[in-house]
Formats: structure tokens, sequence, C-alpha cells
């Protein structure tokens, strides 16, 4: 019946055979595990920035002129002069604040004429002899030098392996805005202006700007000025400087709205190779512009740098050691950054806490560039893969399950604001289909350009264009954690006329979540015996509810979200096994299958659920003591009597964080793995299967399945034992034949006075029950003359209601 393998010694265990992709998302940082996140800003500093960002309600920074002079590379000294048009908002304002971080301040003035002002190494407060007027405008030049600053892990400004360049966010500084580490500005998300660059340099270095190239001057020795102009408003982290001994490879991109200047720029010994992996950026314009809308930016350029990336319009940020990696690796990568010339550079978020805004949309813009260029199929590939990740590792990188507004300071460029953002975005394109998906963000695009705006106005603006309630969504996967999961938990079909009428009884279930999901658009798939596919759409609602479709076919196999339309606290799988085989992974389910049996010409249709979420365990044999509480299988699939899958199941508890901690992170002494095949029957012990737990104290092992039966699957505690010893009659229960068309023969039940056999059909619905009498006889005979052909199950109880044998699968064929 069973057989337990307990190797005393240890195993090499292999996690995953499904290797998750190198991420590379915006401002990447290789040294992922030495990553130190931001710290959680106090009461005192939040009503600072709040008074931050009201500065821009005093004064509007209409242009910023920044003269730079970085020829001393080997000291790392800026000297700077900025000359900044502002334009009071409010009268009697006899000061103005800037952000300026350690810089040192020489003097500031304004119509020639020197201003007094204060510099505490943050903030340089500037002091008027007169309150200017409003609405005119004012010029004041501030005469700055020194050693500008570096966030400790990653941001700043950069003297390193002959560049200089700054990225102007600090990953681990909150805010991370990091304008105010080379020049005075209103250093928020908020506020914006136009720039012009004049970067002197020297020892054959020389600057590329954002803009236009307005001037280029040969000064003396090797000394040369370039200036710049850029004509529109940039909040003060997308400001950016890049020198280095550049040469830039020049193309143009013919696309739907028009045609762009693509640059790209960087050393002599690696421009070949940048634009060796550059060459699918074509195919991320064009998706891009047809999902966000028109390019905004002119020029499309790219800049190699020591460290990136960082979205910079028209020089992208981009770390060097991308030329070395795959085209697969860099068009993720740059497509995420081109993204954010539309979400972050054209429309951005009013505070950090916001982040997921512009990453989300960011990083679901490679899956969009994947999609265009490679097929709907790679698409959703990617989109799994993607969502496998955040349900695997973001809670657990980002130390718990977070809402996406508003995140916490301490994890806003953290695995939630990035994967978990894209898995949304994808969610909110099925909520919304893909016609008012692209309406609806294209319309809030146009709504606030060059604008900020915050998460309710975000789903405001959204509904008023779409016309949808998007409310829901908002809750359920915006402002809470965690993440819903649907199956279904029973069906049944009957004729109507000449077509056949299925209803579904659908269960929502919660991970990490307060509440349930509500207006939940679900694809509805049903199969025929032939394989062929008819797709619906439910609304699902709350924690229970149904649907009833209408088919010209009996469904051979109906499952929900079969098409990735849908993020959930799941993933799934439908494949063919076409030949007998060892066991194979089925991708991002964590299960193993194998066929044992298949005649020459046969194959399988199979379908695969992981449930994120913990099985109901109402019914259960008693032996089985615990289920485990965070995640599940169901196995289906349409294939033919006579062929025989067999199917290997991990449990991984070593850790914590691992999903069967909660069963083995101890002892592995009373882990075994049960099984139902519907939700009308009670759990019982799998039949026939095989423990290989190796060191019962690491919290892994396997357990194998010899013969596959439909159904759910999950890990347990309990006492297996017991569960053996109250079947060890049933070593010989045999029913035969299988598939019948008439009679079935069962045998090898233990003689008693009376017993019940009760047949349900595939869907879970007692069709048939039968009392039976032995008397003194270990066998009896049904007829299935009276059922109709298909897949049954068959389970026999004694008087008391306790099981004689273990569930059979029958199948009635005519």
């Amino acid at each position: 019946m069973k057989t337990i393998v307990l190797f005393l010694f240890s195993f090499l265990f292999v996690a995953s055979a499904f290797a998750q992709p190198e991420r590379y998302g915006c401002h990447y940082y290789r040294n992922l595990h030495d990553f130190q996140s931001p710290k959680k800003l106090t009461q005192a500093q939040l009503k600072d920035l709040e008074g931050s960002i009201a500065r821009s309600d005093t004064f509007n920074i209409v242009h910023y002129d920044l003269a730079l002079d970085v020829t001393d590379y080997n000291g790392n000294y800026l000297k700077g002069i900025a000359t900044i048009d502002v334009v009071a908002l409010e009268p009697d304002r006899m000061s103005i604040t800037f952000d300026l971080m350690a810089l040192n301040v020489d003097s500031v003035t304004s119509s020639g004429a020197s201003l007094n002002f204060t510099h505490d190494g943050l903030l340089l407060q500037v002091y008027f002899d007169e309150a200017p007027v409003v609405d005119e405008n004012l010029e004041l030049t501030v005469f700055y030098q020194g050693n500008p600053h570096q966030d400790p892990q990653w941001g700043g400004f950069y003297f390193e392996s002959d560049y200089i360049y700054n990225l102007g966010i600090g990953l681990t500084t909150v805010p991370p805005n990091f304008g105010k580490v080379w020049y005075p500005c209103f250093d928020t998300f908020v506020e914006r202006a136009t720039y012009t660059y004049h970067v002197k340099s020297a020892g054959g270095k020389v600057a590329f700007c954002q803009g236009e190239l307005v001037e280029d001057l040969e000064l003396d020795g090797d000394t040369v000025l370039r200036s710049f102009e850029f004509e529109h408003q940039l909040p003060t982290y997308l400001s950016a400087i890049a020198v280095s001994n550049y040469e830039t490879d020049w193309s143009v991109h013919s696309g739907v709205f028009g045609d762009y200047d693509v640059s790209l720029t960087a050393k002599p010994n690696n421009v070949a190779g940048m634009v060796n992996v550059f060459q699918d950026l074509g195919y991320a314009i064009d998706a891009l512009e047809y999902w966000w809308g028109p390019y905004v930016w002119g020029r499309v350029g790219y800049i190699l740098t020591t460290d990136g990336a960082l979205e910079i319009p028209n020089n992208i940020a981009y770390p060097q050691f991308m030329v070395n990696e795959s085209l697969i690796s860099n068009g993720r990568l740059f497509s995420h950054e081109l993204g954010h010339h539309w979400w972050g550079n054209h429309t951005t978020m009013r505070t950090h806490n916001d982040m997921w805004m512009k990453e989300g949309p960011a990083e679901y813009s490679a899956h969009l560039f994947t999609e265009l260029k490679d097929g709907h199929a790679a698409f959703i590939e990617q989109v799994k893969d993607n969502h496998l990740f955040v349900l695997e590792e973001a809670h657990v990188q980002d130390d718990g399950f977070w809402a996406l507004s508003p995140m916490p300071d301490e994890h806003i460029y953290g695995r939630h604001t990035y994967y978990k953002g894209a898995s949304v975005m994808h969610n909110l394109r099925a909520y919304l289909g893909d016609d008012l998906y692209r309406d609806g963000m294209q319309g809030v695009l146009q709504t606030f350009p060059f604008q900020s705006l915050d998460a309710l106005q975000f789903q405001e603006t959204l509904s008023d264009i779409t016309g949808e309630d998007l409310e829901p969504f908002f809750n359920a996967w915006i402002f809470q954690p965690g993440f819903a999961s649907f199956e279904i938990d029973s069906s049944v079909t009957s004729a109507a006329g000449n077509q056949f009428e299925t209803t579904i009884h659908v269960e929502q279930k919660l991970r990490a979540a307060d509440n349930f999901h509500q207006m939940v658009p679900l694809d509805v798939s049903a199969w025929n015996q032939n394989w062929e596919k008819t797709d619906f759409q439910m609304v699902a609602n709350g924690d229970f509810d149904s649907y009833t479709f209408t088919t010209d076919f009996v469904p051979a196999m109906v499952a929900l979200n079969a098409n990735g339309k849908l993020n959930q606290a799941r993933m799934d799988h439908t494949y063919v096994i076409d030949g007998t085989s060892g066991y194979q992974q089925v991708d991002f389910c964590d299960v193993r299958i194998g066929c044992n049996v298949m005649a020459e010409g046969d194959s399988a249709l199979v379908h695969v659920e992981h449930q994120w979420v913990a099985p109901d365990s109402e019914l259960a044999e008693d032996y089985i003591v615990q289920f485990s509480a965070t995640h599940y299988w169901e196995i289906d699939g349409i294939w033919p009597a006579g062929i025989e899958l067999d199917a290997r199941f991990t449990y991984r508890g070593g850790d914590p964080e691992d999903l069967d901690y909660d069963l083995v992170g101890f002892s592995e002494s009373g882990i075994m793995l049960v099984w139902r095949p519907n939700s009308a029957t009670p759990w019982e012990l799998v039949p026939d299967w095989e423990l290989q737990a190796g060191n019962l104290f690491n919290g892994t092992g396997t357990v194998s399945v010899p013969v596959v039966q439909k159904g759910q699957y999950a890990f347990a505690n309990g006492d297996a034992a017991a569960a053996i010893s109250s079947l060890a009659y049933a070593e010989d229960f045999r029913v035969f034949p299988n598939p019948s068309t008439d009679v079935i023969y069962v045998q090898g039940l233990q003689p008693t006075s009376s017993g019940i056999a009760r047949w349900m059909d595939a869907q879970g619905k007692l069709v048939k029950e039968v009392k039976f009498r032995l008397t003194g006889s270990e066998s009896f005979q049904f007829d299935v003359r009276t059922l109709k052909p298909g897949v049954y199950w068959l389970q026999i109880f004694d008087e008391n209601g306790a099981a004689l044998a273990p569930t059979k699968q029958i199948e009635v064929i005519r």
C-alpha cells in the first residue's frame, strides 16, 4: 500500500528546476544581499517633507542654468554656479529655501547685488532685501563648490572609473531625491523646471547632457566647455550630466508617431557592444508608444556609467557591465527604463510612498516589450515568472506583506514596489480589458502632463476616463497587502435542450490580505474531450460565488484563469504529455510529473494549479491532524484510461519563510501527502506513496506518487501508521474491468455484514448509492449500464460510514 523510505544520510536537494532570470530593475544594485534599507522617517521629518513640498506653493522655479566645473577629477571636486529663475506665488515672502547637501556656498546674488543667506549643510535659506513681486520673474545666482555627496549604497554624484556623472536617487536615503547633492533646488517630485547646462571638463572627457547641444568650445589645453538646452520640465532627480571620453552611435527610429533620433553613448571600446545588445530597442519604443501614447522627449538616448540604471530623459544612465549580458536581460532593462519616460518622467507620484506608480508600470513595460517582440505566449510566461517571484520572494526580501500605497519608507525600493507593481498593472489590464486599459492609462498621462499625483487621484482619474468603478480594484490590490485566489469548489452539468448548462461554485481564499476582493473578472475555460477550449468570463465577489455557462458539449474539464490574465495567490500550467518519461518539472507549479504508461499515439492534457493558500480541511480522515496553512495543488486534465502518470511533491520547511515550515520546521516524522477527488469527499492519505525524507530534521524531502489521480493534493501532519493499518485489508483491493461497458467487479474487501457503494461524478455530485451485503465473500459486482458514459469516483463504506477501501476512479464507456 505504501512504502516509507527513510534515508538516514543527507541527500542533495535542488530547490527548483525552474530557474529565475536575473532581475536588473531600475536603480539596479548588484550586491543585493548587502543592500541596506532606508530608515523610516520620524514624525518631525515627515512634517519637514510636507513643508518641503509646500514650498512649491510659495515659489515656482521656472528654470535652472547650471555652470559646472568638473576638471578636478582626482580631487572629486565640483565647482558650480546655479542661476535660478523663480516666480513668487505669494506676497510678502522675505526668503526662499533651497535644498543643497554638503557643498559649500560662497555667495548668493540677484541682479549683481549680494544677498544674505544661511546654509546648514542641508538647507540654503536666501534672504531678500525686499519681498519679490508676485508673478514677476526673479533671478538668483548661487556660487558653490565642494565634494558632492553619495548615498552609502547607490546614488549621488560620482567621480569613478574615469567617469563623472550623477544619479538623482539615493536608495537608502529618505526622501530619496538627490538633485540637492550637486545644485541648489526644490528637491521634490512635485517641483519641475527646464534646464541649461554648461559643463567644463578636461583630460579627454567631454560632457553629454540632456537636450540639444548648443555650444562646444575648446578652451586652454585639453579643457572643453559644452552647453546643452533642455526644454521640457523635469523634477530635480531626473536632471543629470555624464562626462567621460564618450563616443556616440547615432541612428533614427521611425515610429507610428514620427521619427526619433537614437543615441547610444559609451567609451570607445564599449560602443560596438552597446549597439549589439540594444538591437531590439525599436520594439520597446513601438510597444510603449502603443500602450502609453506618443514619446514626448525628442531623443531616445542611453549612456553607459559604472552603476545604473536611472531613467534620465535623453541620457538614460545604463550600467556598463550590461554590455556583456544577454539580449533578453538588456531588453528587459532598457524597456523598463524607457517605460519611465511615461511613468515617472512625464507623470510621477507626489511622494516616495507611492513609488509603485512609476516602478510598477515601468516594470510592466518590460513585459509589453516582450509581448510585441516575442508574442503573447512569451509575454504570459514572463508575467507568470514575475508573479512567481512576487509570491516566493517579495514578502521575504521586504520583511513582510505590504500594501503598495502607502509603502513604508524603508521598503520604497523593495520587491513589492517593482514586481508586485508590475503584477498589479497586469491585473488592472484584466479588470478593464485591453482597449479600456490603454485608453485609461494614456488618459491619466494626458490629464497630468509633467505633473505629480497620488494614488487616490490615480484611481479617481482612471475611473472617470474609463467609466468603470475602480474602487474595488484599488481597495483589493493597492490599499491592502496580500493576494486573493479563486478555486472551483464544485460544479454540475445538466442538459438544456441540445446544449449543456454548467454551474460552477467558486470559492475565494486570501493570502495575507484582510478583505475579500470584489468585482473580480475571472476567465472560465471549458474543454471538450477533443481538448477544444471555450472561454467565458464571470465577475466574482466575496468568499463564495457561482456562475452558469452553456456549451454544445459536456465539459471534460473546467478551470479558472487558464489564460493568465489575472495574477493571484496561485500559479497554474496547462500542457501536453505525449509519451512516457521520467519526472518533469511543471512550470511555475513546484511539482514534477512523469508518465509510466502510455500507448503509442496516446497523449494527456494536464492542468496543474499550485494554490498559495490553505486548503479547505473540514472533511478529513481522523488520522490527519494538521493541514498545510500555506499551499496545496489541484491536478486535472483529459486523458484516456490506460495512461498512468506519476508525480513527485517536494516539501520545504528548513527556513521559517518556507511554505512548509509550519509542518516540518522541527521534525518531519508526521509528514504525509493527502488527497481528495473533490470538495465533497474527505481528505485521505495518498495511496501507494513513497516518502524520501533524508535527514528528518532538515525540513526537506519528497513524496512520490506512483499513480496520479485527478483531485487536490496537500501536505499534512498526522499518524501515517494508523492510516496504513486501517487500510491494510485493501492491499489486494481491485476494481475491474476499468473502463467498463456493463459490469464492474470489486475484490479484496474484508467480509462484513453490510456496506454502501457511492458513485460520484467528476464534479463531485452523488449520482448513485447502492447497499451491498457480504456473507463470507470478499467481492461483489455492480451494474454500470444505468450510468452515463464518463468518469466516476467509487467510494465504499461500511454501515458506520468508515471507508473500506481507497477511492477509485472508474470510467464508463459505450
